[in-house]
């Protein structure tokens, strides 16, 4: 009876022990979020700077979306290391040998929250971060945590039995701790610093630091002992080689206030899942994966005198749900009236005497605005712009990879349009961020050929480089630099320490090589460069080359193309009086809006209003009507607003395959690295031929093969030269396909020949293939 009184009494105890802990940490965490929440809501209240790179009206929108505060649930494993220094029970009954260090699994879960921050509010305005203040957030948590640990110590004792005085004893400590409590912790978003929008949509590594304060609300512990030695022949008074001495007993002696302390360090990806195209305009209607490891460090102990500590590792998966539903279509604004029909409203006279001349405000000049649309049709004859049919396809885009680094004369630096990545920047570059624009063409990408190349000889460990550095024109022409016998091979090492000191490949996987003219040098004079205005500079290189496929292939963008039957619409502008709009206007502004989101906008400081919306760069997504919005600001300010629609036809890819409506897959390729003067193909064409065109196509399939120059030379000679360029990529085709075949010569230059990349990706041939999608 009285060890079930006891037993009664303890279990009472145990309760109160778990009801009054639980309320602890709540009220610790309220305490938490007291402190982080009032600069957080100031922040959300504060009008937020724009954002560079998005127009200031878009980037206070979607910096009030980014900046929502994220809620989700975490759950962990937990590895504890405990480390303790007592030779006693738990209770601190002398027992047995010292217990030193124990292990123990275990689990952890709860709530999370996550505030961004804004540098410039009052509490953190003493880190001066201005620059970097998006990358930060507040991560606050609530849950409970296990402690769990098995802590062992083993001795020799006397036992008086069978005859036997010395024996070895195993104890084992099997003590269940439970903390519930609340972590505060400050974020760092590691990676390139990108606009708010493109930072919501990314996939990023987040490093964390804070403070977890909890209260045991279970610290219970069972302790046994075993005749490890001699086996067999002893036993207790149970008749058993192992004893139970504690069963389920409370520690006690815990850490005052059973107080469980912490600094936390952790790392975690978050993943945004991002399905639809409403989700990536508003980031918020999406869920957020977080994989995560974090380390716990111990600030109190688990059994001050008893010498008790315990360090954690978690890892596990915390999920943030969508914080905002995704926004209805709003209806379109109904037009405002005409000009002319808007009368100033009449200001009633007062018998005040009239104000002097020198005080009486100066009225600003009035004049009217109306906003015209305009297209172009086939024949190029101008129509007003009424209603757009856009249709979505998949479509492939191959950029082509030129793999020579160009130089100034004289000179083995890199030049600065090459661009280049600090080394912690290295790990979130990948290809598709790079052609996450749409405008973004093959010279963009070959700007970027450096880090491709690093990326793609990290992942492939054991492949190698031959980097040949190269001299210009070797005699008395403008671009000669033999005077210099080592400067070939200092551009080749320049090269070669970006891969090596970034992107961190080994010096024995590149091999370094200098050399005069380029074995197959572009042209050996100046004459031609004479002619066309520009310096000869496609010899002052250097040329990488790989026996691996996978290190110079060209870069795939497989993506979605919008094709309208006016791919671009001209908004101008008539403001009558001309005299008084030339004397009045300050500013204008020109947004194209769907749906309330901002698909393209523009901005000038002169009185004529002229912008083409290039429809395939930024395509309305479904059939709502476009609102087209024209604010011109006046010299005091005032603002006239006119607004105008245009109908939308969309037909998406999923809405024709659901609809069994008929599909054409449109194929961008461009075969460059035509030597200069010749049409003969390289080993890259016929690869790429094989590789990416031919697997594209059918019997259905139409070509349109066209050839292209670079600006030097006569246009007779480049117009023949491009069309034989042509048909040399139609006959490695093949015939089975209808193709039409055409030389542009120089007269349609793809791209600026001012630079040496730009007349090497002008030497080129255009394969664009149009197959049906049954």
């Amino acid at each position: 009876m009285v060890k079930t009184f006891l037993h009664t009494i303890q279990q009472k105890e145990h309760d109160d022990l778990l009801r009054e802990s639980f309320f602890a940490a709540l009220f610790m965490l309220a305490i938490m979020l007291s402190c982080a929440l009032p600069p957080l809501v100031a922040q959300q209240l504060t009008p937020q700077s724009p954002t560079p790179g998005i127009p200031a009206s878009t980037s206070d929108k979607l910096t009030e979306s980014v900046n929502f505060p994220r809620i989700g649930v975490y759950a962990q494993g937990v590895g504890n290391v405990h480390w303790a220094n007592f030779a006693a029970s738990a209770n601190g009954v002398q027992c047995c040998p010292p217990f030193r260090n124990g292990l123990g699994t275990a689990f952890a879960g709860g709530a999370t929250m996550q505030f961004p921050l804004e540098m410039d509010s009052t509490v953190f305005a003493r880190f001066n971060l201005f620059d970097i203040h998006r990358r930060f957030s507040v991560n606050v948590r609530g849950g409970i945590v296990s402690h769990q640990a098995w802590l062992r110590s083993s001795g020799d004792t006397v036992l008086e039995q069978g005859g036997m005085r010395s024996a070895r004893i195993d104890y084992a400590m099997n003590a269940q701790l439970l903390s519930g409590g609340g972590e505060l912790a400050l974020s760092y978003r590691l990676g390139e610093q990108l606009p708010v929008r493109e930072a919501a949509l990314q996939e990023a590594w987040i490093l964390s630091a804070g403070v977890r304060v909890g209260f045991f609300a279970q610290r219970v512990y069972s302790q046994t002992r075993t005749i490890a030695d001699p086996l067999n022949r002893a036993v207790w008074q149970n008749g058993m080689a192992t004893d139970t001495m504690v069963n389920n007993q409370i520690i006690p002696n815990v850490m005052a206030l059973n107080l469980d302390a912490a600094v936390i360090l952790g790392l975690r990806r978050e993943i945004p899942l991002l399905f639809t195209e409403q989700q990536r305009n508003h980031p918020n209607t999406a869920f957020v994966l977080a994989p995560e490891v974090q380390i716990s460090l111990p600030i109190t102990s688990i059994v001050p005198n008893r010498g008790w500590s315990h360090a954690r590792l978690q890892a596990g998966l915390a999920i943030f749900f969508p914080s905002e539903f995704p926004p209805k279509p709003a209806p379109p604004k109904p037009l405002p009236p005409p000009p002319d029909s808007v009368k100033t409203p009449a200001v009633a006279k007062t018998s005040q005497p009239d104000k002097p001349d020198s005080v009486r405000p100066k009225a600003s000049p009035t004049f009217a605005v109306q906003l015209i649309k305009t297209v172009q049709d086939t024949s190029g004859k101008t129509l007003p712009a009424v209603r757009i049919n856009i249709e979505d396809h998949v479509a492939r885009r191959v950029f082509p990879l030129l793999t020579e680094i160009f130089f100034e004369q004289g000179s083995d630096a890199i030049p600065g349009r090459y661009k280049r990545l600090l080394v912690q920047d290295t790990g979130s570059f990948t290809t598709k961020k790079l052609l996450y624009n749409k405008k973004f063409g093959s010279l963009d990408v070959y700007h970027d050929v450096l880090n491709i190349l690093g990326r793609r000889l990290k992942e492939n460990p054991a492949s190698t480089v031959t980097l040949t550095g190269c001299l210009g024109a070797v005699g008395k022409g403008v671009d000669s630099e033999e005077a210099d016998k080592t400067l070939s091979l200092r551009r080749a090492e320049a090269v070669r320490n970006y891969l090596w000191d970034i992107w961190g490949i080994a010096p024995n996987r590149i091999a370094v090589i200098g050399r005069g003219l380029p074995a197959k040098p572009s042209q050996t004079t100046d004459e031609l460069a004479k002619e066309a205005g520009t310096d000869v500079a496609d010899n002052r290189r250097v040329e990488i080359t790989s026996s691996e496929w996978e290190i110079t292939k060209p870069v795939l963008d497989d993506d979605t193309l919008s094709v309208a039957n006016f791919p671009v619409v001209r908004f101008t502008a008539q403001m009558t009086p001309k005299d008084s709009a030339a004397r009045a206007v300050k500013s204008w502004s020109l947004q194209v809006k769907q749906n309330g989101a901002v698909v393209t906008e523009s901005k000038g400081t002169t009185v004529n209003v002229d912008y083409l919306w290039n429809i395939e760069y930024a395509p309305p997504r479904s059939n709502t009507p476009v609102q087209i919005v024209l604010d011109v600001e006046t010299i005091t300010n005032e603002h006239i607003i006119t607004q105008d629609t245009i109908g939308i036809e969309y037909l998406s890819v999923t809405k024709k395959r659901t609809t069994g409506a008929g599909d054409v897959e449109k194929n961008e390729f461009r075969l460059v690295g035509f030597e200069f003067g010749n049409t003969g193909l390289t080993a890259d064409h016929k690869r790429i031929i094989k590789e990416y065109i031919l697997p594209v196509l059918n019997f259905q399939s139409t070509l349109q093969i066209t050839g292209h120059t670079d600006a030097f030379g006569k246009d007779e000679s480049n117009q023949r030269l491009s069309r034989l360029r042509a048909e040399a990529i139609s006959q490695e085709i093949g015939f089975s396909y209808p193709a039409f075949i055409s030389g542009e010569g120089n007269k349609k230059m793809l791209y600026s020949n001012k630079t040496p990349e730009g007349r090497f990706y002008s030497r080129t041939v255009q394969v664009l293939a149009e197959t049906p999608i049954e």
